[in-house]
């Protein structure tokens, strides 16, 4: 507790000392009783304050108090000097401004002095700085600056937090820090969309270039045991084969295009989701699992048709969460609607359904998650690409089979990602920032600096990443 300034004023009760208050004679100590103040908590919000005002009664049969102290668990205090001589008893009104940078419970004592140097007794009361999930603003990391100049122009995708660092991936770039202040970069030659935690390793997925023009693409999986030294693994390309010994032409290509878009810990293995082109066949969903980020498997292989590359919005499957009992994967449909698929074991998948929609507010769904007892799924809506007017669209469900459309238009444009914390759900967008404590009803906050591609709670505050940017909030 930060102590600024303090106010204390008197409101006289019965009366003036008939002895005028000289201190002679039966002086006693003066005492003070029935403490009342308010506010007794604030949620943290850093780089501002909050007055808390109160009242103390007091006795002093010499009348002749000189000042008030305060002192704090903190290592705070302060000394007010006061007016009262002749003044035996009353009632002192005051405040004083704390600050609200800090988390947690600061004590603190006051009392009173007269001319003889005798102090009252003390009375003290504790006063509660709370975690502050409502995203009130965003502001960038400390050491966004430097962060900003070491990225340049590589975005940064997603974000993981093993309890004591963050592993941000981006744009052909993994980035380390464990205080927001210094990074540490490792440069990659892959599109990296999502990273994860397990509890032992980090996993970071997205895809890589393939032949000479860079039209084909493989599916590419990373793993690292402290987010700073990483082994790759990648899907195989089915690109022509160059025989041994040659190179390949000027102009080879490959219609091989994969991707990765999210993968999760699911308690005992990776799951991560995604998209395949198989030329001469179609595309489909890519799903791969893992039980320690090494040895990868493919799933349900060809099997879930999904959207072509039709636009820059098109992965397939775009996101994938897992209730503890199921998983629910969410993305794009053959037609470019939205769709989504469950699993019981990340093995076999089925076909989910989503309620109806006339075809002009068909949307596709960019991120999914669990959390306080339901799946929340998030992305855009409107008419089919190329897309004239954007609308934000979500859903919830307490079991991922049947979903319910939250109707009430939201003041958001493309929403690209779903957080949850301690009590609340966070949607994301470019330009927005929408909370909600049930998965349906949502309170906007417009920011232009928000944070669009990927947000976390680490058990204080919010972290975003968005472009080359790493913001927090509070």
């Amino acid at each position: 507790m930060k102590l600024d300034r303090a106010i204390v004023a008197v409101a006289l009760g019965a009366l003036l000392s008939a002895c005028g208050g000289d201190g002679g004679g039966g002086d006693a100590a003066p005492s003070i009783s029935n403490l009342r103040y308010t506010p007794t908590s604030e949620l943290q919000l850093p780089g501002e304050s909050t007055t808390i005002t109160g009242t103390v009664d007091f006795v002093d049969s010499g009348g002749n108090v000189v000042e008030m102290h305060l002192s704090t668990s903190a290592g705070n205090s302060l000394t007010l000097p006061l007016s009262l001589s002749g003044v035996a008893n009353g009632t002192l009104t005051g405040s004083f401004t704390v600050a609200l940078d800090q988390i947690g419970q600061t004590s603190f004592e006051i009392w009173l002095q007269d001319s003889a140097g005798q102090v009252s007794n003390r009375l003290g009361g504790t006063f509660d700085v709370f975690v502050n999930e409502t995203v009130p603003r965003w502001r960038n990391a400390p050491g966004q600056a430097e962060l900003g100049r070491l990225l340049g122009t590589n975005g940064l995708n997603g974000l993981a937090w093993d309890g004591k660092k963050y592993v941000f991936a981006g744009s052909n770039v993994i980035v380390r820090s464990t205080d927001l202040v210094s990074w540490e970069l490792q440069w990659t030659d892959s599109i990296l969309n999502s990273i994860a935690w397990s509890g032992t390793s980090f996993v970071a997925v997205g895809s890589t270039a393939v032949g000479s023009t860079g039209d084909g693409h493989r599916a590419v999986m990373m793993h690292s045991s402290d987010g700073l030294t990483w082994s790759t693994m990648t899907t195989i390309d089915q690109c022509p084969v160059v025989p041994p010994g040659t190179l390949p032409p000027i102009n080879f290509s490959c219609e091989y295009r994969a991707g990765l878009s999210k993968v999760i810990w699911a308690g005992s293995q990776f799951v991560a989701v995604g998209r395949e082109k198989v030329p001469g066949v179609g595309t489909f969903a890519l799903i791969l699992t893992s039980p320690d980020g090494l040895s990868w498997t493919q799933q349900a292989k060809e099997a879930l048709p999904v959207g072509a590359d039709i636009d820059v919005y098109g992965m397939g499957l775009a996101s994938v969460a897992w209730s503890g009992s199921r998983f629910v994967a969410v993305g794009r449909a053959t037609d470019g609607s939205a769709a989504l698929w469950t699993s019981l074991d990340a093995l076999s998948w089925s076909p989910g359904t989503l309620p109806s929609m006339p075809p002009a507010q068909q949307f596709t769904l960019r991120d999914v998650v669990w959390g306080h007892g339901q799946f929340v799924a998030a992305g855009w809506g409107g008419t089919l690409p190329p897309i004239a007017v954007r609308s934000s669209a979500t859903l919830a469900s307490s079991d991922g089979t049947s979903w319910q459309l939250n109707t009430s238009a939201l003041p958001l444009s493309v929403l690209n990602a779903v957080g949850v914390g301690p009590t609340r759900y966070l949607l994301v967008s470019t330009a927005e920032s929408s909370t909600s404590t049930d998965g349906r009803n949502w309170s906007t906050r417009v920011d232009a600096s928000t944070p669009g591609n990927g947000v976390l709670w680490d058990g204080v505050r919010w972290i975003g990443v968005g472009s080359n940017q790493v913001r927090i909030s509070p």
